[in-house]
């Protein structure tokens, strides 16, 4: 071979090495994008368990990363996928389903499988639709002619569908495929999180309806979950009692369903009352309220007289329906007594027991015998730190169930 031969075969097989590395840096290139994209996405979408937050984090960042102006989360739900979250559509759709099954969206989730579409303007059996009057209400769009959706899955869980559509032909390639793919893991994973956090909270927060949180404060717990039969604490507390007087007679005169509406409109304006001035409700009994305020007996005093304030505007609104103004008594008593978890295994309930509950119901039942709606102990009045803000009228003394010595009661207004 001669030497302009030998030479050019050199340049020829170095410009072939050059193409092979420059292949092999952009694939690097590719790869390292790739890994950038993953780590940005995974580490924004993990930091949140809100599960709003964390799909405008997701449907931001698939903006940001890939472009994407026009996509929805739908959440599985059985036999159906419904729409979480939408961006970029003028109708948001949110709530809107898609069965099983039923188009490109629930094809990807019957199937587990992604799929990517090219050219949907002539191929319009593929463009996503729904049955019935929702059909209209989903986001889509009208001139999509790409669309890719992927199944968000944990394990062999189906959390929901992530889909994306375009105007734009040829708008997906392979490389999108390849990290949504890899990207809608840790989607998932989020989303299946934060949903679970989600389901507890709202769990939380319907257990916290039957046991009040100040309740399990005072145990030391954070959650029902944690207490255990025989959990109890003693201390020193403020018990306010409360019913509605001659309230059989009154009931009598309406149908199950409308005493239920009456007593649920009563409790509706006095229960808030007693949580407005730090005080918790520890059960009710019929119509009437049974409340513990741990810090300080004149929280009690003060709920007590809003109640009796309240009380009128009560009976102003049910004058307007027709009915006859109802009268209340509560009894106020300061002392010491246990908070605890009783009964038994399978069935554990959260109460008070002690001297003072039993002294506050008996003030309460007093109040008709006195003719006054508010009776405090002289307990309350002794340890009210408050007292020069209140009217306090010795009234009687009374015996108490299981008491040698009768206890003084006191009616109490605010002063002038």
């Amino acid at each position: 071979m001669s030497e302009n031969g030998l030479s050019h075969e050199i340049k020829r097989q170095m410009s072939e090495n050059q193409q092979k590395i420059d292949q092999l840096n952009d694939q690097l290139s590719r790869k390292t994008d790739e890994i950038k994209i993953i780590q940005t996405i995974s580490s924004e979408i993990l930091n949140t368990l809100d599960l709003e937050t964390l799909f405008d984090n997701i449907m931001s960042l698939m903006h940001e990363v890939f472009g994407f102006e026009h996509c929805m989360i739908l959440l599985s739900e059985d036999t159906q996928l419904r729409v979480a979250s939408s961006h970029g559509h003028e109708d948001q759709g949110i709530g809107m389903t898609v069965p099983m099954g039923k188009g490109v969206i629930g094809t990807v989730a019957q199937r587990r499988k992604i799929m990517r579409m090219m050219g949907l303007r002539t191929r319009r059996r593929y463009v996503q639709r729904t049955a019935g009057a929702e059909a209209d209400a989903l986001p889509t769009l009208k001139d999509a002619d790409s669309q890719i959706a992927i199944p968000l899955q944990v394990k062999d869980k189906l959390v929901g569908v992530y889909t994306v559509e375009s105007e734009k032909a040829n708008a997906f390639d392979a490389l999108d495929e390849e990290i949504l793919t890899i990207v809608s893991n840790q989607v998932a994973a989020a989303i299946d999180n934060a949903s679970a956090y989600n389901q507890l909270q709202k769990l939380a927060e319907a257990n916290s309806r039957f046991v009040p949180r100040q309740f399990l404060r005072l145990l030391g717990k954070e959650a029902i979950t944690e207490t255990e039969l025989d959990d109890q604490i003693e201390g020193s507390m403020t018990v306010l009692f409360s019913d509605i007087r001659d309230f059989t007679p009154l009931s009598e005169s309406m149908s199950p369903s409308e005493t239920f509406a009456f007593v649920n409109d009563y409790l509706g304006t006095m229960a808030p009352i007693i949580r407005e001035h730090g005080g918790f409700i520890d059960k009710y009994i019929g119509d009437a309220i049974m409340a513990i305020f741990p810090n300080s007996p004149g929280d009690a005093v003060a709920a007590g007289l809003k109640m009796e304030q309240h009380l009128a505007q009560f009976n102003a609104r049910i004058a307007e329906q027709g009915r006859p103004p109802i009268r209340i008594g509560i009894g106020i008593h300061t002392g010491p007594l246990v908070a605890g978890i009783v009964g038994f295994a399978e069935r554990l309930e959260g109460t008070v027991i002690g001297d003072c509950v039993n002294t506050a119901s008996r003030l309460e039942g007093v109040t008709k015998d006195l003719s006054v709606t508010l009776l405090v102990s002289e307990t309350v009045v002794r340890e009210l730190a408050e007292a020069n803000e209140y009217v306090f009228d010795s009234l009687d003394e009374v015996s108490v169930k299981g008491k040698a010595q009768k206890v003084q009661v006191f009616g109490v207004s605010e002063r002038p």
